[in-house]
């Protein structure tokens, strides 16, 4: 079978007596049309990514996968077509020398395999509220090496692949609600008249930031001394960003702090 590219250095060869001129201008075709291919395929991986009926969630690490195989096989085209290097040899070579690679890239192996493993299992997708150790946040992406996530404050937290796949993570309630801790130290016959205000004034406050979808809620987990440890629970019909969320905690914790005051004295 006659290389297509093998025509093309000829004809490039019959314009100039210069093989390395010929060499050059194939080159540049080579890289331009393999630029020209990875920008294509991560295209048509983005677009079957977004469908419905893909069970995978759309996430950045194939992408980078569809462009790097691409790239490979560029690459061998023009090494082979170019300078006439013998890939097989090289590949054979790979082979031999193949346990010594895999130690000296372990943390990036081990981070692009985790990362399949997360985003093809669908432990975590974009838009995912998650806790992994001591942060928490919005899943945002995950790439070939780590898995980025935003927290409530806005900061972007870059987190190992491999670490994900070996520590326990928690899927938090998404930010349509809002949860905030609390600690009354009133006695049983009064929690109840403490807890209905505490409710009301709740409620009142936090009707501006969107639509409630229930009733605000208090439920109290467990008994301390003098009073109970419970949360306050607060569900919006609508998504809310992290900023406001913030905003939110605030308004409820101060209508918390003079009941939780009074109770002190």
């Amino acid at each position: 079978m006659v290389n297509p590219f093998d025509l093309f250095l000829n004809w490039v060869n019959s314009l100039t007596s210069n093989i390395w001129v010929a060499v050059v201008i194939t080159a540049i075709f080579i890289i331009a049309l393999t630029f020209f291919c990875a920008a294509v395929v991560a295209v048509i991986i983005k677009r079957i990514l977004t469908r419905d009926s893909v069970p995978i969630p759309s996430m950045s690490i194939y992408v980078n996968l569809g462009r790097i195989a691409v790239w490979a096989i560029g690459l061998t085209i023009l090494c082979s077509t170019c300078f006439g290097f013998d890939v097989t040899g090289f590949v054979a070579a790979l082979g031999i020398g193949g346990i010594a690679i895999s130690l000296g890239f372990k943390d990036t192996i081990s981070n692009l395999i985790s990362g399949v493993q997360v985003s093809s299992l669908k432990i975590m997708v974009p838009g995912d509220h998650v806790s992994i150790g001591n942060h928490t946040g919005i899943v945002i992406d995950t790439t070939w090496r780590h898995t980025t996530i935003q927290d409530m404050y806005g900061e972007t937290i870059i987190v190992p692949n491999a670490i994900i796949n070996s520590t326990a993570v928690i899927k938090k309630a998404p930010y349509s609600t809002v949860r905030v801790h609390i600690q009354l130290h009133s006695k049983s016959a009064a929690l109840t008249a403490v807890s209905d205000r505490i409710i009301q004034e709740v409620r009142m406050a936090v009707q501006n930031y969107g639509t409630l979808t229930e009733d605000v809620k208090i439920k109290f987990k467990s008994i301390v001394d003098g009073g109970a440890k419970g949360t306050v629970i607060v569900k919006f019909a609508e998504d809310l960003d992290a900023a406001t969320t913030i905003d939110i905690k605030d308004v409820i914790i101060k209508v918390i702090a003079p009941y939780v005051e009074a109770a002190k004295q």
